[in-house]
């Protein structure tokens, strides 16, 4: 039984997969380098900037810090629907992201009441794919790994769930496609909240409608 659905922020509550590859593709660019490409940033997603800028470009730290300030002046759309699957959902919430904790409040706003846990890359020593941030939001909400679903939209966030032994939900929003999640061994996709919302119905997470 599903007794929380945890949720990545960037390619799922946020839809900003397109974004971050301009702005990482934007910063090395700033700086004369040849970008890696659109489809390896995208297989990166859900791993922290942090750690994608370096192998991408070389250890340089004005490369992350001019993606930090570039990423503070992003405006980013929510997810069509994002809201109705949050207020139908009769099962704990939570957010398992990379993200600071400062931009989440800001990209989601009055959305982020929603939940019953925010985990961001503030609060664990290790992030995605170590199963650290999931596991402490399992930790904060008294439930077990087993007994919780985690919605993402990068392999990475695949692997955290697999590592924690959590479920999981691949959200095909341009990060991983389809495909790429099934050879992963990710079972279940959407593509949209839609159909994210049919799937949690089917899982008995959803309050009845009146």
């Amino acid at each position: 039984m599903i007794k929380a659905v945890l949720f990545d922020v960037d390619g799922v509550l946020l839809d900003s997969d397109e974004q971050y590859v301009e702005l990482y593709e934007g910063v090395g660019k700033a700086f004369g380098l040849k970008s890696p490409g659109g489809k390896w940033f995208r297989k990166r997603f859900g791993i922290a900037a942090e750690d994608i800028i370096p192998e991408a470009y070389g250890n340089n730290m004005k490369i992350v810090e001019l993606f930090k300030t570039l990423e503070e002046k992003m405006h980013v759309d929510i997810t069509d629907g994002v809201e109705k699957v949050l207020q139908s959902i009769k099962v704990k919430k939570g957010i398992v992201s990379t993200k600071d904790m400062r931009l989440i409040k800001k990209f989601l706003g009055n959305i982020v009441d929603e939940f019953d846990v925010v985990i961001s890359g503030n609060d664990t020593k290790k992030h995605k794919p170590n199963p650290e941030p999931l596991l402490l939001a399992c930790d904060r909400l008294g439930v077990n790994p087993n007994d919780t679903m985690y919605i993402g939209d990068a392999i990475a966030d695949y692997l955290t769930a697999k590592n924690a032994g959590a479920n999981f939900i691949g959200f095909v929003n341009g990060g991983a496609t389809e495909e790429e999640f099934r050879e992963a061994g990710a079972e279940t996709t959407v593509h949209s909240m839609k159909e994210l919302q049919d799937e949690l119905a089917n899982m008995g997470v959803l309050k009845l409608q009146d």
